[in-house]
């Protein structure tokens, strides 16, 4: 197991000019502090997945506090954004009124197959924000990824994912309660919480310790090492302990998770 770094830290670069653009438009129809949310998407049979009853709270939550507010911005990024209507049942007015303010943006175009949005990455909303919303921990990868791109980023966690090592931060990044949340946020915006974004720091230098934007150059150079290696006919496992060690040299023997 070899740590290369977050594979898709290299669009970060590419999308900060579309970032600050969409951050423009929101701005220029009032807002003063965007929030982006991402919710991890819902299905009817709850037993197996979130279900709609946590998605449509999430959303009920964000939605109001944008409409009482003037001063916030909110860029959305659903799961599966074909299917979002359906999700959100009687609360997708909400959405309708949100959008209507000018001051929301939501990401409703996606993929015809699989229903998600490919186009248009976490990152892209994360780094338009002052502070990015995920609301599923379990599986947090848009989460992370706005992390990763130096925004502040909060987990909502229904089902008590204790195990998480995020839950070392309850209450400061990990809540289960959406009024503890906005207290948090609110503190956040009004710099109460300096020290805040250190806790993130900790716990990102263990998921990446690159942070780089060259996760997938060292993908493709270790996989060429591979290929080169094979030209001396050596034994597979010879081959391999012979990538790694290069790459252990490069960049670490912190880097090697497992080796021979």
């Amino acid at each position: 197991n070899i740590s290369v770094g977050y594979i898709y830290d290299y669009k970060f670069e590419n999308l900060k000019k579309k970032s600050l653009e969409l951050r423009n438009k929101i701005q220029q129809n009032g807002a003063k502090k965007i929030i982006s949310f991402f919710d991890q998407g819902a299905v009817s049979n709850y037993k197996y997945s979130p279900g709609y009853y946590q998605t449509r709270e999430s959303y009920k939550f964000i939605l109001e506090k944008l409409l009482n507010y003037e001063w916030l911005g909110l860029i959305i990024k659903p799961k599966k954004p074909s299917l979002l209507k359906k999700t959100l049942g009687p609360v997708y007015d909400l959405l309708t009124r949100a959008i209507q303010s000018n001051r929301c943006h939501v990401y409703l175009n996606s993929d015809e197959i699989l229903d998600k949005n490919f186009d248009n990455p976490p990152c892209e909303a994360a780094m338009a924000s002052d502070l990015a919303i995920h609301n599923c921990l379990v599986a947090g990868t848009a989460g992370i990824e706005a992390a990763l791109t130096n925004t502040d980023t909060l987990y909502f966690d229904y089902y008590g994912f204790n195990e998480s090592l995020f839950y070392n931060c309850k209450n400061k990044i990990v809540f289960n309660n959406w009024d503890i949340l906005w207290d948090h946020v609110i503190n956040v915006f009004n710099n109460k919480n300096l020290n805040y974004f250190n806790q993130w720091n900790t716990l990102l230098n263990q998921i990446d310790p690159f942070s780089d934007g060259k996760a997938m150059e060292r993908i493709e150079n270790f996989s060429k090492n591979l290929l080169d290696l094979c030209s001396n006919n050596d034994d597979k496992n010879s081959i391999i302990e012979n990538a790694v060690k290069k790459y252990k040299y490069e960049w670490g023997s912190d880097k090697i998770l497992s080796n021979f």
